[in-house]
Order: C-alpha cells, then structure tokens, then sequence
C-alpha cells in the first residue's frame, strides 16, 4: 500500500489583486483566514501545500501582507 499523499494545490490567478485598495477590511480579513487556514491550520490533512499564484510585480510583496513569505529562491520567476 502507497503512504504518500498527493499534493493539495491551490492555484489564484491574478493574485496581486489580493492588495487592492479597494478591498474592506473584512474581506481582507476573510482572505487572510483562508490563506492562514490552508498554510497552517489544516488539521490531520499533512499532505504537502503548493500555492501556485501569478500576478504583477507586487504580487509577491502583497503576499508578504498576509504572511504568506517563505519563498524558496527559485520559486519566484519574472
């Protein structure tokens, strides 16, 4: 029998759109529970998490505003 889980993948287009200005705090909030939900909170689920994201420029600095910041070097291409 096969122990190894398959990967959970969350994939968000578009993801610099997570630092709009226009967004309320609430929603903010709502967004940073899932992003902290599926990075750490994810129960007895201890298969590996892949965040496949493209955005802007920004993207990566918005990211770090949710606390999502461990980036290995080659993760991020521009």
């Amino acid at each position: 029998m096969n122990s190894l889980k398959k990967p959970t993948i969350v994939a968000l287009d578009e993801a610099q759109k997570l630092g709009n200005k226009d967004l309320s705090s609430d929603k903010k909030a709502i967004i940073g529970d899932v992003l902290d939900h599926l990075h750490n909170k994810r129960g007895n689920n201890k298969n590996a998490l892949i965040f496949l994201m493209n955005g802007l420029g920004r993207t990566k600095q918005i990211l770090k505003e949710y606390d999502i910041s461990r980036f290995a070097t080659s993760s991020v291409i521009h």
